[in-house]
Formats: structure tokens, C-alpha cells, sequence
């Protein structure tokens, strides 16, 4: 189980590696004062000067080479926050089966990345991980996470983890404009355009060869464009946004 001092830490840790971007694009721009900088050092340093806190993360990996502790980004991220990590990756194809085994062991790391499934839903109602609702409101980051999805991902009314946000546009539907302008067609901007549209790129021989060789739309194996389309008539994608 989580401890609570592993819980603050780990907030904390989470708001300043979102904040490292920003400072080091303050310093960059000449923005802070020769006394301002000396200060900025000083915290550094009275940080650094404590032991590293160690914090263990069990996540999965999309590449068979995945990051390592050699990693520059991994390093800095270490001396930035003043901690030492120890991240498992698990490939993709077996995260679920390794994470239940986690569960089922009860030695769980500091952080763990979890789908809201029965597994993870069982292990949150046998109090293997902490609740965080009150506390989101006390960090200026968390404080902003959209509610809607929050809602979405809790258990019982309460949060026990962080979402991992994705902005609503970035997948897309990709239309044959040379298409529309051999029919005489517009962009379709509503969902009975859209119909119309792949009606006519279906029937009406959109590419000129007199062929019936054409078909209105084409969907990947992949659930992601279904995603996009089930929010044309309100209906929230799997991420609840």
C-alpha cells in the first residue's frame, strides 16, 4: 500500500517535473535577475543536499528499448527532483496479466498506471491505494483537472489516481477534397453532410474512370476513428472527454 508520505511526495514530484519546462524557458529568455538566479541556486543545492527519495513506478512500453537509467531525460529528471527511480516497463501485450500478478503479490511500487478495470476497482475497494480527492485541490496543477473526467475515472465518488489527458483534436477524419470538387461538393460540416458525402463518394464515380470502384469511407482496425465519430452525436469517447 501507498503510504501518505509517498503520496505527497509523489504530487510534489508530479508538479515540478510539469513546471521544468517553464523555469528553463524563464532562465533561457534572460527573465531573472543575476540575485534572483543566486537564489534559485541556493534552493537547488539545500534540495540536492538531502538524500534522493527513492520512488518505484511500474508502467508499460509500446518499444522493445525502452528508456533507461543511462537516459539523459532520466537523469535530469532525477536531479531536478532530488529522487531515484526505479521504472518497470512491462510490454503492452502482457500489462494486464503482470499488473494483476502485482496485485495479487500486495507488493505494490510507489506508482502504478491502471485502466479503471475490475481488477483495479476491486484492489481501490480493499484499500490498496489512496484516496486522493482531498487532496487535488491543495496543487496548483491538480487543482485544474477537468471535472468532467474526474468524475469519469473515480470509484465510489472518490479519485485514487491521475488521469492521463489527451486533447480532444488530435485524431482526425482525412477527406478526398480532390474528390468532393469532380462531384461538386462542400466539406461536410454536419453528420447528414458527412452521409451524403460518403453516399456520393460510394455511387456517384468520384474519381472520373467510370468504374463502380469506389467506397464512401474507410476505418482502421483500430477503435481510435470510432472514438471520433461516436462524439459527432454526444456520446463521450473511452477517455470520458
Amino acid at each position: 500500500m501507498i503510504n501518505k508520505k509517498s503520496l505527497l511526495l509523489l504530487l510534489f514530484t508530479f508538479l515540478i517535473s510539469v513546471m521544468l519546462v517553464a523555469c528553463n524557458d524563464d532562465s533561457d529568455a534572460g527573465g531573472s535577475s543575476n540575485e534572483s538566479g543566486n537564489e534559485s541556486d541556493t534552493e537547488t543545492n539545500d534540495n540536492n543536499s538531502e538524500e534522493p527519495y527513492e520512488i518505484s513506478i511500474v508502467t508499460n512500453s509500446y518499444t522493445p528499448e525502452p528508456p533507461t537509467p543511462e537516459s539523459p531525460a532520466w537523469q535530469a529528471i532525477e536531479d531536478f527532483t532530488n529522487t531515484k527511480l526505479d521504472i518497470t516497463y512491462v510490454p503492452s501485450s502482457n500489462y494486464e496479466e503482470r499488473f494483476n500478478i502485482t496485485l495479487a503479490s500486495g507488493d505494490l511500487p510507489s506508482m502504478i498506471l491502471t485502466n479503471k478495470t475490475s481488477s483495479f476497482i476491486n484492489a481501490v475497494q480493499d484499500g490498496a491505494f489512496w484516496d486522493l480527492t482531498d487532496h487535488l485541490a491543495d496543487y496548483e496543477n491538480l487543482s485544474q483537472l477537468n471535472d468532467i473526467v474526474k468524475n469519469n475515472i473515480s470509484i465510489d465518488g472518490s479519485v485514487y489516481g491521475l488521469y492521463r489527458a489527451r486533447p480532444l483534436g488530435r485524431m482526425a477524419v482525412t477527406i478526398r477534397k480532390d474528390w468532393l470538387d469532380n462531384l461538386g461538393m462542400e466539406i461536410p460540416t454536419t453528420t447528414d453532410e458527412f452521409y451524403d458525402v460518403m453516399y456520393a463518394f460510394t455511387h456517384d464515380d468520384p474519381d472520373g474512370n467510370g468504374q463502380n470502384d469506389t467506397v464512401g469511407t474507410i476505418v482502421s482496425e483500430y477503435p481510435g476513428p470510432w472514438d471520433i465519430m461516436q462524439t459527432w452525436f454526444g456520446v463521450p469517447n473511452k477517455w470520458g472527454d
